[in-house]
């Protein structure tokens, strides 16, 4: 039987995790946006980009899960199993968790609104809809945010004293991931494409620093007791 704090082929997970981050943002950079403020223009957008939309966001979807588990499967080859990691991890999971949300209001919630609309009599009342079903996408966006940071400071935290390395790299990271949201934070009452760009910038970093420190062999046995 596997040991947790043990994991084979961490590397793999390190490349998974930079992979993905990677991937992550060539899928933003194909976002779709809407321009049309009337309904009838608004439901034609988005069904015209409801396939890049759906396959944009459910792709992100599952990026976000892969960073989950490669974050949880590296944390043990780094040393860091104790409460700090564990929280860390709560907290990171759940912004992990609600930022999903927030995509699949973007990514198939919207289209399939507009698609009953676009069958209907009346378009009255779409629009109304729709800004319910993006002011759900925005709450979810910021608590996402949220919850990632949080959960960086902390896996950060438990990390920094696994060896020099580790405290360089990942307070690097840290450092990113908080001047994101720092910025965001300025500019809070909307959550757009700019803004997630912002804060994939600074999750880049950590994620990124996280691997280069697995493929550079900076291991440690487990702490437990942080």
């Amino acid at each position: 039987m596997q040991d947790y704090a043990q994991p084979t082929r961490p590397k793999l997970h390190a490349a998974v995790l930079a992979s993905s981050t990677l991937l992550a943002a060539g899928f933003v950079s194909h976002h779709p946006t809407i321009s049309s403020s009337d309904p009838d223009g608004a439901i034609a957008e988005i069904l015209a980009e409801a396939g890049v939309n759906g396959t944009v966001h459910g792709s992100l979807i599952v990026i976000l899960g892969l960073w989950w588990l490669s974050v949880r499967t590296l944390l043990s080859v780094h040393g860091s199993l104790g409460m700090t990691a564990r929280i860390g991890l709560f907290c990171y999971g759940f912004g992990l968790a609600t930022t999903s949300a927030a995509a699949m209001c973007s990514g198939f919630l919207a289209p399939e609104v507009a698609s009953n609309f676009a069958s209907a009599e009346s378009t009255e009342g779409f629009l109304d809809l729709l800004r319910l079903v993006y002011s759900m996408n925005q709450t979810a966006d910021r608590f996402g945010m949220l919850g990632m940071t949080l959960g960086v400071v902390l896996l950060t935290a438990a990390m920094l004293r696994q060896s020099r390395a580790h405290a360089w790299v990942m307070s690097v990271g840290l450092a990113a991931t908080c001047l994101s949201l720092v910025i965001l934070l300025a500019r809070w009452s909307t959550v757009g494409v700019s803004e997630v760009w912002i804060f994939l910038g600074g999750q880049a970093v950590w994620n990124l620093g996280l691997a280069a420190l697995t493929f550079l062999g900076q291991r440690d046995q487990p702490s437990i007791d942080n």
